[in-house]
């Protein structure tokens, strides 16, 4: 399984590197194209460096429409054509371009076109459409799964139902399809639907709040826990965070980066749980 980190600030990543890094597997990276100048040669190189395990490049249209300015879809659609021909190569994942998340058809149009135009270049396999169809779910993963998809993306909103998911699941193991769940870095979600990849910011949404993601090594759960909660903020925890950090309380309120290293570290040890002992007793093909 792996986690893709949603991260805008690369000396961020760098000091996550150096303090807690090859303790366990090492998380993947999540390069948005509005974030590509700052972070794209040292995520190459931390790659090469074996410190980050996968590049997925994601467009930015989710971004771009959350914050009420849609893509000018001609212009962005080819700059994000020519970004991935130049430097494409260096992504195992690349997202699909999916300017309208009420329109699936319209994206499916975009996913085909970049199949086109990347015909025979080896990066047309790296493709990952995203779901949006939220009637019809089944449906438009399996044109995916046909066209060739190797992994499908699918959205935390709209959330499917249980049947939806049961029939994704089905489909997922028939054609050999891999998942990347967007968004969400929930530990019962994630044992309960075990996709091959996922991608969040929670780190940074966490501690924006005030609260860190600690890995409870009795109930296997990755907590959000308020730092100024003595109830929740407890002795172990202290200890905990003093003798991997040497942060105290007052240090993680002070900066938020402080708390970015802390869950970066708890987001880390769930990706290396799910891994080594959950994934591997619990196979997809169980459904």
């Amino acid at each position: 399984m792996h986690t893709f980190i949603a991260i805008e600030n690369p000396r961020i990543l760098e000091r996550y590197v150096k303090v807690v890094g090859g303790r366990y597997r090492p998380l993947s990276a999540l390069i948005a194209t509005n974030y590509m100048g700052k972070l794209f040669d040292l995520f190459v190189r931390l790659k090469a460096e074996g410190k980050l395990a996968k590049l997925f490049l994601d467009s930015g249209t989710f971004t771009r429409n959350q914050e009420g300015r849609g893509p000018d879809n001609d212009h962005d659609f080819e700059l994000y054509m020519d970004m991935i021909e130049r430097i494409g190569q260096e992504f195992d994942l690349i997202a699909a371009y999916d300017v309208d998340f009420r329109d699936p058809e319209r994206n499916q149009n975009f996913y085909f076109e970049m199949l086109r135009r990347l015909q025979g270049t080896g990066l047309e396999k790296r493709i990952v459409p995203v779901m949006h169809d939220s009637v019809k779910p089944g449906d438009e993963f399996d044109i995916y799964a046909s066209a060739g998809a190797e992994v499908i993306a699918i959205g935390s909103t709209p959330a499917l139902t249980a049947d939806q998911w049961k029939l994704i699941n089905r489909m997922r193991f028939w054609k050999g399809v891999e998942v990347h769940l967007m968004g969400n870095l929930g530990t019962s979600l994630l044992k309960a639907k075990k996709p091959e990849y996922a991608d969040s910011a929670r780190f940074a949404h966490d501690a924006a709040f005030g609260d860190i993601c600690w890995w409870n090594p009795r109930t296997k759960n990755l907590d959000r826990v308020h730092v100024t909660n003595s109830d929740e903020y407890t002795d172990e925890i202290r200890e905990f965070i003093i003798s991997t950090f040497g942060f105290t309380p007052a240090d993680l309120m002070a900066d938020v980066t402080n708390k970015w290293l802390v869950n970066l570290f708890g987001i880390n040890q769930m990706q290396e749980f799910l891994t080594a002992e959950w994934y591997p007793k619990n196979e997809v093909k169980d459904w």
